[in-house]
């Protein structure tokens, strides 16, 4: 029991624990005190301890009987006067204990010590997320099915209270109060050698800075953790930079950055989107930006980040905006109207973008602009999920869904560090390599997103290819899926980054043999595929048939008769 309970236990009791104690210690001072008269005519005493017990059954009102004799007429006079005060002193004190344990305070105060109870608890690994809403709940949801224990702090206790109403978040440790309180994350076991993340991802970028701070100043390890602030300005996003935040999660500039990558180079968008999306399901080509006149209407942190960055690629652009004077490249509105739209020179434009805050305003904004030029590519913000359905039948081309940018940024940077590794190479590659890349990932998973997996070559992951390397032969990559005897399986996998000494070697060749302490991305369609790399790496008969092309003899005598038969 922590500080903050106990003192709310000593500062709420007090009272009726000293009105208890003044109320037994008269009733239990006069009954010893009055005499009566025994069965041999004698005066006799109550002890302290009968008193005590007298009063103890007389004040509850439980009335168990006279001990150990019939009480005299003077005592009765004193037990009728003691019932007036020690039963309603008994019923102030349950009183005021009733009320303690519904005080909001009290309550508050004994769900922060048992969270810092469990979360103390904790032997496995484990991520603190600071948010709860809609990117929190699935980052909870992903990062649980990858072994990881998740510990959430929201100031909104509707969404504290509803994470018991879902059977996939019963073991999530949850605390409603304020991210930004530096005892709060210190009980949320920020210190805590288990903690492998911190996410900042509240609604309020000042909040989000502050708890990516206190992550940074409270442990001297600073590489135990990942540190992931969510900003909303440009301001804010160098601010979190400064002090060596590992990631911040900006959705207006990624956005902006998917958005216009796909017009200069489709196919790093491509790659991106098939390695983000959900393997193994179906994939379906976002359709593709197209070059020329841009309207964007809004001129918010969405609107001025679109503009930054088409202005960057040489696209031209108009702004409507309600706050701007009418200038040129500039029309003052909303843009829900057909009349600013046509200010905007909606005729000769390629492409509009719905960029308030305001889900029935760009909504509206689609509509409109749909109906005048049915062929116009639109891109809209969708700033409530809830609205989902409505802006997949308005017409979008593009929707900016703040949610999945946030989950497709942070959870692999947790839970899938090589395949984020690989992202960050992906982004500076050209046109022309990433068409190579596009095109072999096609002929591997046709229009199918591909599946990951990530080799660890250590004695836990892979103990077979561990004592393979250990014994001094050679062991290449391709040989953990290919099939001894059908050799054009070993284009059914595609490796895609080895990390060796912290080294990335990029595309490496199938046949690249492998070291202690590699890291491997492989990317492949077929759910055997991963299987069998996943038996190659740690059954070693497994491994065994998969280099020798037969099965591993059971003895010495065994190996040498198979080597003078099979000569």
């Amino acid at each position: 029991m922590n500080n903050e309970v106990v003192y709310l236990i000593l500062r709420q009791m007090r009272r009726p624990a000293l009105i208890l104690l003044s109320t037994y210690s008269l009733a239990m001072l006069g009954i010893s005190l009055i005499p009566a008269i025994g069965a041999d005519g004698e005066l006799t005493y109550l002890s302290l301890f009968q008193a005590f017990y007298w009063v103890s059954y007389t004040a509850t009102t439980i009335g168990y009987g006279e001990v150990p004799h019939e009480f005299s007429e003077w005592q009765r006079m004193w037990v009728v006067l003691s019932i007036y005060y020690t039963v309603p002193a008994w019923f102030y004190a349950i009183g005021k204990v009733i009320a303690l344990l519904q005080d909001p305070t009290f309550q508050h105060a004994l769900s922060e010590s048992r969270f810092a109870r469990q979360v103390a608890k904790q032997r496995r690994r484990f991520c603190i997320i600071c948010g709860f809403g809609e990117s929190g709940q699935r980052l909870v949801r992903l990062l649980s099915g990858s072994g990881y224990q998740c510990v959430v702090i929201d100031n909104d206790p509707v969404r504290i209270s509803k994470m018991a109403l879902d059977p996939s978040l019963h073991g999530v440790l949850a605390i409603n109060g304020d991210a930004f309180s530096v005892e709060l994350l210190l009980k949320a076991g920020i210190q805590s050698p288990h903690c492998r993340a911190v996410l900042a991802i509240t609604d309020s970028e000042a909040v989000n800075i502050k708890v990516s701070l206190a992550a940074r100043l409270l442990t001297s390890d600073q590489t135990r953790f990942q540190i992931i602030c969510r900003t909303y300005t440009r301001a804010g996003s160098a601010n979190a930079k400064s002090f060596g935040t590992d990631a911040i999660i900006n959705t207006n500039q990624i956005f902006a950055l998917r958005l216009t990558t796909a017009l200069r180079r489709p196919s790093i968008a491509e790659l991106i989107a098939r390695l983000q999306g959900a393997p193994g399901e179906p994939h379906q080509s976002p359709p593709q930006p197209p070059m020329g006149h841009w309207i964007i209407c809004g001129n918010d942190a969405l609107g001025k980040t679109l503009k930054r960055f088409l202005d960057y690629e040489g696209v031209d652009c108009t702004i409507i905006d309600p706050e701007l004077p009418t200038a040129p490249g500039q029309v003052c509105g909303v843009g829900t109207e057909a009349v600013t739209l046509r200010e905007a020179r909606i005729d000769r434009a390629q492409a509009i973008v719905a960029a308030y805050k305001s889900d029935s305003d760009n909504l509206s904004i689609a509509v409109t602009a749909k109906n005048m030029h049915p062929s116009l590519f639109v891109v809209g913000k969708q700033n409530r999920s809830a609205d989902q359905r409505l802006f997949a039948v308005a017409g979008f081309d593009r929707v900016m869904a703040e949610a999945d940018l946030i989950v497709s940024e942070v959870y692999p940077r947790i839970a899938q560090s090589l395949l984020s590794r690989f992202m960050k190479v992906l982004w500076h590659q050209n046109e022309a390599w990433g068409q190579k890349l596009l095109q072999r990932i096609e002929t591997l998973t046709g229009d199918y997103n591909p599946r990951h997996y990530i080799l660890k070559v250590n004695k836990e992951r892979a103990p077979a290819i561990i004592n393979e390397l250990q014994s001094g032969r050679l062991l290449r990559l391709q040989s953990l899926w290919m099939l001894p005897d059908a050799p054009e399986t070993a284009n059914d996998a595609i490796p895609l980054l080895i990390l060796r000494n912290q080294q990335n070697i990029v595309l490496p060749n199938a046949a690249t043999s492998l070291q202690e302490g590699d890291q491997v991305l492989i990317i492949y369609h077929s759910p055997d595929i991963g299987r069998r790399i996943q038996r190659a790496a740690r059954d070693e008969t497994e491994l065994y048939y998969a280099t020798h092309g037969r099965d591993k003899p059971l003895s010495h005598i065994t190996n040498y008769l198979q080597k003078k038969l099979n000569p």
